[in-house]
């Protein structure tokens, strides 16, 4: 039998090479097979390919939005379809209002996640918002749980939904992250998930008037901002997210597999000018559309074109413990269900995530005047933040935890062991049954300790039933560099919210401020030393090399590979200004398939070909821009 190692190579050689048919090769697996496998992409209708709509897509009072949105292909009109069941959010996420943010009286992880569960199920069970006995869902009705926290999604799938989503923008930051959740999540419990990119941000949201650009500048009063800004969301010219940030959300979430994209606010900002006029304007006369209406239109009508994106190609698999409650959370990083004292090994996530993609936490509590200028970052008094970030290690991971079914396990050709874990026999056991399989497993150093890496006399340890079974790997540090009196209260530093205020500081502040963001030099040789085992992951793995200061998403399709290219730079923007276009940020990006060769390329965007020269194609991206390529090998 073929390790799947070999046969994730030999589904690359069979691709792009064409030797021989799948079957003719013993263990090698046809694209049909990984396509329909566990990760095939979940549908919430399989008569859809992709769902673009918002919220639930039922418009009581907007009628005459939703026919404009229809007149002008901006989303799809699933409100005109009888047997579509429009996903409504079932509450039961980590909110204030719906979940205990921090599970109170709890002392240890497993404690929190039984309360937590507890809680979860009960939201279900009465089907309501808090406080009313009116049901939210009712029976019968399929549901969606939302969540910001990287745990709370893998456990809500588990625990039960139809759906399981994240919120993107707003004031989120580390997008990449919670797609590696969401996506994981959806996999592991065979369900879809949604993504919804919302234009909200530090009280403000687009408002555009007819002939606005996003470049358009409006010269607005400190009493108009506040007064907007007093609002939970003011729409506002030149407020919130751009387009520019919103369509290259729209079309990741697509490239990664989410069955419903949901454009946030989209019956106010997908048109120019007053929203309550629009409504009592009649169905003949069209409504001008913002720039956000536009890059809709665009969007839809591109992913009309091309319904087949293949596979999102994730060959490594992030591990993590059932109970061990990593939320990614500014707020509470790296504390354990959002308030835990935190260990080493919930310090190294953090860390991991970082060599992974760099920057992704931002140092949230450094001021904005010592902090570089970034593209697509909104600075305030409170946290600027990087909402997305390229990465040399591509965007091909999924989390999974330790609950994960044995066949959805298998088909990852890597796992990675993160955090603090229990090794309960079961997931022993399930890891000795991957390894047999031919999976390859990577520990750090002080997992392998607890396991039993130096062994005794009289049995055979947990670690050495893993090294018997196949292919381990450490790496991070060995339990004798770290050190000893570890203070974790610094950690949560990185993510504790504070309020930067300017007239209080002094030169001495600021530098302190600076020297407690630096990591200490074991924390950097851990980053290090994960971005080393990385990149030699994917050197093995990644059947394509990118190259270029981009974020980029890989897919598996019947011909070759699709690219979707995602450049982060050059669009900048406050909550409370226009958009500054640096066309120096242009990202010149080239692909290369690393075995066999490319017979043809083409930009899906622009719909042109794209010349293969010596194997290779090359590709500008506009700073804030999108481009998706599609690798042809074989036809």
């Amino acid at each position: 039998m073929k390790t799947i190692v070999l046969i994730f190579a030999e589904l690359l050689a069979a691709s792009l090479l064409q030797v021989g048919k799948a079957s003719d090769v013993p263990g090698r697996v046809s694209y049909e097979k990984l396509k329909d496998g566990p990760w095939k992409i979940q549908r919430w209708d399989e008569r859809y390919p992709l769902v673009f709509l918002t919220y639930g897509g039922q418009w009581p009072a907007q009628d005459r939005i939703a026919h404009e949105c229809k007149k002008q292909s901006l989303l799809t009109p699933t409100w005109e379809d009888p047997k579509f069941a429009h996903p409504i959010e079932s509450r039961a996420t980590e909110w204030g209002w719906s979940m205990e943010w921090r599970p109170s009286g709890c002392t240890t992880r497993r404690e929190c996640y039984e309360k937590v569960k507890k809680q979860y199920l009960e939201r279900i069970r009465y089907r309501q918002y808090p406080g009313t006995n009116d049901p939210l869902i009712k029976q019968g009705e399929k549901f969606y749980m939302l969540s910001m926290q990287a745990t709370y999604l893998l456990c809500g799938a588990e625990w039960g939904c139809d759906m399981v989503g994240i919120e993107t923008g707003e004031n989120l930051g580390a997008n990449n992250i919670l797609t590696t959740f969401v996506r994981g999540a959806a996999r592991q419990s065979c369900k879809p998930f949604y993504v919804q990119p919302s234009p909200w941000h530090m009280g403000s949201v687009p408002f555009y008037l007819p002939g606005d650009d996003d470049t358009t500048q409006h010269q607005l009063t400190e009493e108009q901002i506040k007064a907007a800004l007093g609002h939970e969301a003011g729409a506002i010219p030149n407020g919130g997210h751009s387009s520019y940030y919103l369509f290259r959300e729209w079309y990741h979430a697509w490239l990664a597999g989410a069955a419903v994209v949901c454009p946030e606010g989209c019956q106010s900002n997908f048109f120019a000018g007053n929203e309550k006029r629009h409504q009592e304007s009649p169905p003949d006369v069209t409504i001008p559309l913002s720039p956000i209406g536009r890059r809709a239109q665009k969007f839809l009508s591109l992913t009309r074109r091309h319904p087949d994106i293949g596979v999102p190609y994730t060959p490594f698999a992030l591990m993590f413990d059932e109970y061990c409650g990593y939320t990614g959370f500014r707020e509470q990083v790296p504390c354990p269900w959002n308030g835990l004292k935190p260990s080493w090994s919930d310090w190294e996530i953090v860390l991991f995530f970082e060599a992974l993609f760099p920057g992704h936490m931002e140092l949230v509590f450094t001021p904005e005047t010592m902090l570089p200028p970034r593209d697509e970052r909104y600075k305030t008094h409170v946290h600027p933040e990087r909402v997305s970030v390229p990465t040399p290690y591509s965007e091909g991971y999924d989390a999974l935890l330790s609950s994960v079914p044995h066949d959805v396990l298998k088909s990852y050709p890597v796992v990675i062991c993160l955090g603090e874990h229990e090794f309960l026999p079961q997931t022993v056991g399930k890891l000795v049954d991957y390894l047999r399989y031919g999976g390859r497993l990577c520990l750090t150093y002080q997992q392998a300790a607890q396991l039993g890496m130096k062994g005794g006399q009289d049995q055979t340890t947990a670690f050495q039933k893993l090294r018997q079974a196949g292919k381990v790997d450490l790496y991070g540090l060995k339990p004798s560099e770290i050190p000893t009196d570890v203070d974790s209260s610094r950690w949560t530093r990185w993510g504790r919210l504070v309020v930067y205020e300017p007239e209080k500081e002094t030169e001495d502040s600021l530098q302190a401020r600076h020297e407690a963001t630096k990591l200490l030099p074991h924390e950097e040789r851990f980053v290090k030393e994960t971005g080393q085992l990385l990149g030699h992951l994917c050197a093995e793995y990644l059947p394509v090399r990118v190259s270029g200061n981009i974020q980029y998403t890989l897919n598996r399709t019947r011909t070759g590979w699709l690219i979707g290219l995602f450049n982060n730079e050059g669009a900048t923007k406050t909550h409370i200004t226009p958009v500054v276009i640096d066309p120096s940020k242009t990202q010149r990006v080239t692909a290369r398939a690393k075995e066999g060769n490319i017979k043809s390329a083409r930009e899906w965007c622009e719909e042109k070909e794209v010349p293969v020269r010596n194997g290779e194609v090359t590709v500008e991206v506009p700073p804030g821009e999108v481009r998706i390529v599609e690798l042809i090998a074989h036809e």
